[in-house]
């Protein structure tokens, strides 16, 4: 997995207001969005950094994608997962999610 200084954020500028970047805390597992695009913002219809990204999330539906977010986390094995959500707001929006394992300052993923 790259490191985060190894992510050139110019050569993505087309698609960062759609990037974000989630912390994972145990016990229970949570993903939360430790940064989160505009754009994220935008499909939620408000600011997403530091929210639980599952939060709403129940049942199966929740352990798969907490199963695939782990993967990326302890075996630096990306995923795309593709979803229909709905907004707080309202209508149903088609999400494409990509998971990639990106390594901090400390070494950590």
């Amino acid at each position: 997995a790259p490191s985060r200084a190894d992510v050139d954020l110019r050569a993505i500028g087309t698609i960062l207001a759609r990037v974000g970047i989630l912390e994972r805390r145990r016990r229970p597992t949570v993903f939360s969005w430790r940064v989160a695009g505009s754009g994220i913002g935008d499909i939620w219809g408000r600011e997403m950094t530091g929210h639980d990204l599952l939060a709403s999330w129940k049942g199966m539906e929740r352990h798969s994608l907490v199963t695939c977010l782990d993967a990326v986390v302890d075996s630096h094995q990306p995923f795309v997962a593709r979803f229909s959500a709905v907004p707080e707001a309202g209508e149903a929006v088609g999400v494409e999610l990509i998971a990639l394992p990106v390594r901090s300052a400390d070494n950590e993923t």
